[in-house]
C-alpha cells in the first residue's frame, strides 16, 4: 500500500483480451508503449497449498485453521485510518471488507504471522468484488514479513470515472521491489466494472519476474532480470479496504463501502500461472 508517485502506463484489457495469445511483454514502467503479445506456458491444475472460502470462522481474530487474522483494532501513523477488527466480516461464505461511511475507518485480513505455512514463491489469486460506493481503495496483496519489501499490489481506486460505468473498469498494478528504491507499475483498463459482479485476480511471484493476470488472461510481467535483491521473498497475503488518501480512493465514503472476496488461493512455488 506504498503511495510513492510514478508515472503510469495504461494497459487496455480489451486489448489484451482481444489477441490470441494469453500473455504480454512488460515495458519500462514509466512506458506507454502498447504491450506486445507473446504466448506463455500455463501449469496444469493443481490442488492449492491454501484455499480460504470463508466457510467457517471463529468469532474472535483467527480463522478456524489458524491461518487468518482480523486486523484490528488500532490507528494507521501515516495515514490515521482506524482498522476495526468489526470491519472485517465473515458470513455466507464470504468475507466483507468494510469502511462504513463518513468516518476513517477500513478493515482488513491477513494470513497469520504463525501460520503453518510459508508464502513466499507462487501463485496467489482471489474472487472478489470491489466496493461500489466512491471513496476507497480495494485491495489484495503481498508483502513482506516484516511489512516492508518486496510488496505486490493489486488495487481498485473508486473515486474514478469508471465506478458509474456499466462496461469498464480500472486497477492499477504495482511491484515494489525490495531494493527500495524502484516501484513498476501498470494501470490496466478492464472492459468490465469491477465493483458490479466477482472477478478473479491473481500474481505469480517466481524468481525473475512477476505476472498479473485478470480472469485467467495475462495482463502484465514484470520481468526482474537480477532477481530480488534480498533474496527469497517471504511473506504474508493480505487484502483490505482503505480510506481518507485524496491522492489513493479519496473518501470517506459518503455512506457504506464493501468489498467482497469469495475466495482467496495460494499454490506454493508455482512458478507460472495454475489452472483452477
Amino acid at each position: 500500500m506504498r503511495r510513492s508517485v510514478l508515472l503510469s502506463a495504461v494497459v487496455p484489457l480489451a486489448l489484451v483480451l482481444s489477441t490470441h495469445s494469453s500473455s504480454v511483454e512488460a515495458q519500462p514502467a514509466h512506458s506507454s508503449t502498447a504491450l506486445r503479445a507473446r504466448s506463455t506456458t500455463v501449469a496444469h491444475p493443481m490442488t492449492p497449498t491454501v484455499q480460504e472460502d470463508f466457510s467457517s470462522w471463529s468469532s474472535g481474530r483467527f480463522s478456524t485453521d489458524d491461518l487468518w487474522q482480523k486486523n484490528g483494532d488500532w490507528t494507521t501513523g501515516w495515514s490515521k485510518n482506524r482498522i476495526l477488527m468489526t470491519n472485517a466480516r465473515v458470513h455466507d461464505g464470504r468475507l466483507d471488507l468494510v469502511s462504513p461511511g463518513k468516518v476513517q475507518q477500513s478493515g482488513e485480513i491477513q494470513s497469520a504471522p504463525k501460520a503453518p505455512v510459508t508464502f513466499s514463491y507462487g501463485y496467489y489469486q482471489t474472487r472478489m468484488k470491489v466496493a461500489s460506493t466512491s471513496g476507497v481503495c480495494s485491495s489484495f496483496f503481498f508483502i513482506a514479513n516484516d511489512y516492508g519489501l518486496p510488496e505486490i499490489d493489486v488495487e481498485f481506486l473508486t473515486d474514478e470515472s469508471w465506478l458509474t460505468s456499466s462496461s469498464t473498469g480500472r486497477v492499477h498494478l504495482s511491484v515494489h521491489k525490495d531494493n527500495g528504491t524502484v516501484r513498476d507499475y501498470r494501470v490496466v483498463d478492464l472492459a468490465f466494472n469491477p465493483s458490479r459482479a466477482m472477478h478473479t485476480y491473481g500474481f505469480v511471484i517466481a524468481p525473475n519476474a512477476v505476472t498479473f493476470d485478470i480472469d485467467g488472461r495475462v495482463v502484465w510481467r514484470d520481468a526482474l532480470p537480477t532477481g530480488w535483491a534480498g533474496g527469497v521473498p517471504h511473506g504474508f497475503i493480505m487484502a483490505n479496504i482503505w480510506t481518507g488518501n485524496p491522492y489513493w480512493g479519496g473518501g470517506p465514503p459518503s455512506h457504506e463501502a464493501v468489498s467482497s472476496y469469495d475466495w482467496m488461493r495460494y499454490y506454493a512455488g508455482a512458478t507460472e500461472r495454475v489452472l483452477g
